[in-house]
């Protein structure tokens, strides 16, 4: 626990009426001492005893497990205890640090990207700590057994900004306006990039949803010839391919079309992937069409990628990776959701492909001081593809061969 005094722990009415009483008595007050006794026990006595009185601050153990992150050891009721609500900010201390961005939620939808989350799973009935997209455990060294300490702090500036992205998308073809809009497919666009060659969607293999569809058929219509695939391997996909044989999607694979591997949507810290999305573009001919399971993380981070290789400016990037926050959320441009999402998602995204010395210590950060008003996409995705992926500037100058006009 925090080395805090007790009065700013517990700032409660009856406490700062007994301070004052004090301080008065300090000050020349004369009030007989047995009645100010008998005072002073009734008013300790009621707090001692009130049921309203709330601790400040609330330790929990970490536990094996939680979703994404680590378990904690503590119910809603708990968090409830220290006056804590969904879309609140909390004070986490744990051993020597001090963290002051961590946000209590009951979803993943929402948190801000590589922030810290306190999350209770309704469907699991569990809480637990991590960060949107890294490694807790790595980051912070905690461990099961740790203990740490929560306090309130106030409420998330961003969270009643973002309805939509915390619940607005469905799996429905009917809550959406439109066909593209729900199939998060288009082409790609910026700089110097080829007209009419590469495109970004929804998996058309995903038959769970009625997503797959859409994409199919824009993907039949343009008459595309390649695709590349970030969440499924070709093990998979050959089984996506039986269950939809008549799919255009599955006539590429049967024509050796397809290039896919399971990509991790922490794509900073898997170098290795940004190998394989370059490689299999290098190995294609003609038009491509890219793609994740929805269209929006792992394919938002690998076509700005391409898209920088291309000469495309921050802003039309920017822009590109939230056309499809928008479609698949819900939310409009030119509105206070947008630049929210925008700050607290995409800008983070692309500060990091600058900035790789974060990567793994995104809790160093300072987000709301970040700037990109000296950002070259060309120059910061070159850089980091060569020191931080290893890859060499030969390979680099194809790439931009093979996607510029």
């Amino acid at each position: 626990m925090p080395d805090v005094p007790l009065l700013h722990r517990s700032c409660s009415p009856t406490i700062k009426f007994l301070v004052r009483i004090v301080s008065a008595m300090k000050n020349g007050l004369k009030i007989a001492s047995v009645m100010f006794v008998a005072v002073l026990l009734a008013l300790i006595a009621s707090y001692l005893t009130s049921e309203d009185r709330e601790d400040s601050y609330l330790e929990a153990t970490i536990t094996e497990g939680g979703l994404r992150g680590l378990g904690l050891d503590i119910t809603p009721e708990d968090m409830e205890s220290i006056g804590a609500y969904p879309g609140c900010d909390l004070r986490i201390y744990y051993g020597e640090h001090e963290c002051v961005t961590a946000i209590y939620t009951g979803s993943h939808g929402g948190v801000p990207s590589f922030g810290l989350y306190v999350r209770y799973s309704e469907r699991s009935g569990s809480m637990s700590i991590g960060i949107e997209g890294g490694d807790l455990a790595v980051e912070t060294g905690l461990a099961s057994g740790d203990v740490i300490t929560m306090k309130v702090i106030g409420e998330n500036k961003l969270y009643k900004l973002t309805p939509h992205f915390r619940a607005g998308s469905t799996d429905k073809r009917a809550d959406y306006d439109d066909d593209q809009k729900f199939g998060n497919y288009r082409e790609m666009k910026g700089g110097n990039l080829k007209e009419d060659t590469f495109y970004r969607s929804s998996n058309p293999w995903n038959y769970r949803s009625e997503r797959a569809e859409y994409s199919d058929n824009f993907y039949r219509e343009i008459g595309v010839e390649n695709l590349i695939c970030f969440d499924l391997d070709m093990e998979r996909v050959a089984e996506r391919c039986e269950k939809l044989p008549e799919a255009y999607a599955t006539s590429l694979y049967e024509k050796g079309n397809v290039h896919a591997e399971v990509l991790s949507p922490s794509v900073h810290s898997h170098p290795d992937q940004a190998r394989f999305v370059l490689e299999s573009l290098l190995d294609t001919e003609g038009s491509v069409g890219m793609f994740c399971t929805y269209g929006r993380d792992r394919t938002g981070a690998y076509c700005a990628m391409i898209e920088a290789l291309a000469g495309a400016s921050f802003e039309e990037i920017r822009a590109d990776y939230m056309e499809s926050l928008c479609n698949y959320y819900h939310f409009e441009k030119d509105t206070p959701e947008y630049e929210a999402v925008a700050k607290m998602y995409v800008d983070r995204v692309l500060y990091l492909y600058k900035h790789p010395e974060y990567i793994g210590h995104y809790l160093s950060v300072d987000w709301s001081r970040i700037s990109f008003d000296d950002y070259v996409p060309e120059e910061v995705f070159t850089n980091y593809l060569i020191n931080v992926c290893g890859l060499s500037s030969e390979l680099i100058d194809a790439v931009k061969e093979r996607i510029t006009a």
